[in-house]
């Protein structure tokens, strides 16, 4: 256990290199070492490696098949594959077990939001932000359903909420702009467009709006 206690504290001080080869170790000493297998997938799928991390939580998943925080983690890695069917099937079990979640609250409902199901997105999501008030994710997302449901004015108030949080989120600052366009507030939709452009020049779909204004 003491690779596996090594590889936690690694992970916290931001040396993922380092954390990584302390979780295998752990894996190697004990192949059915639950916590090991589920943290490494986890350090894989935040930092893009999908393919190791779905083969960590499939056997994470094998030994403990009811537990949340995996079948969360399960919803969001399949939503990252794009097999956004399975994503909503484990979203929806591990808000069986445990329907205060936050993180399958917040994965379930961008879920939803992806498959263009704004209305039945909203309620999970705002009970994230009940759960966590102030989450800018879930802020964002909650922003991004109104919008699509034609409600700006509560997009726009998601969107800075969020904002206030994480000042730097291009998609907060272009849904922010995008709002306050459709809304007729042209001069701060062309602010929020700019400060979204100044931090992610080559963005097309900011750079688009920006034109149109």
């Amino acid at each position: 256990r003491a690779h596996f206690g090594l590889a936690k504290v690694l992970s916290q001080l931001s040396q993922p290199a380092a954390a990584e080869r302390a979780y295998l170790q752990a894996i190697a000493l004990d192949p059915s070492y639950f916590e090991a297998l589920a943290n490494l997938g986890s350090l894989y799928l935040f930092s893009g490696r999908l393919a190791e991390a779905s083969a960590l939580y499939a056997r994470a998943e094998k030994l403990k098949p009811e537990n949340p925080e995996v079948l969360s983690n399960l919803c969001y890695l399949n939503k990252e594959l794009g097999d956004l069917d399975s994503a909503q099937a484990y979203g929806l079990r591990a808000l069986k077990i445990n329907p205060n979640h936050v993180g399958a609250l917040l994965n379930l409902g961008m879920v939803l939001n992806e498959k263009k199901r704004y209305e039945e997105a909203l309620p999970y999501l705002q009970r994230a932000n009940a759960l966590s008030p102030g989450h800018p994710l879930v802020l964002h997302n909650m922003g991004v359903s109104y919008a699509a449901l034609e409600d700006c004015e509560q997009a726009r108030t998601c969107y800075l909420a969020a904002l206030e949080k994480n000042p730097q989120s291009v998609p907060t600052l272009y849904g922010l702009g995008v709002a306050d366009k459709y809304l007729g507030n042209f001069d701060e939709a062309e602010s929020s467009l700019k400060m979204a452009l100044a931090l992610a020049p080559d963005d097309l779909a900011a750079q688009e709006a920006l034109a149109y204004l």
